[in-house]
């Protein structure tokens, strides 16, 4: 199975920070714009994809919300409770 949440939003740098933080996860594959912002990040949790994350004027995507899911097991309670303490405060 393959989890794969495109976002294309501005802050990138800001939100693949946030992002590993909110589920202890890795930045895998990248590539950066000449700014220093991502042209495209993904985010790694236990060696899947979850989140690609991408900054782009030519890609305008309109939205104010995004929904995914992610399943972490009946056996992972704490990562749960963890993501959502840092995702509820600015995500």
């Amino acid at each position: 199975m393959r989890i794969n949440l495109q976002a294309y939003l501005k802050g990138s740098i800001g939100a693949v920070d946030f992002y590993q933080k909110a589920f202890d996860a890795t930045l895998g594959y990248n590539v950066r714009n000449p700014d220093g912002t991502y042209m495209h990040a993904e985010i790694d949790l236990n060696g899947q994809n979850i989140i690609c994350i991408s900054e782009s004027d030519e890609w305008a995507v309109s939205g104010k919300s995004m929904q995914f899911c992610i399943t972490f097991g009946s056996e992972n309670e704490e990562a749960v409770k963890k993501a959502y303490e840092i995702l509820k405060k600015d995500g």
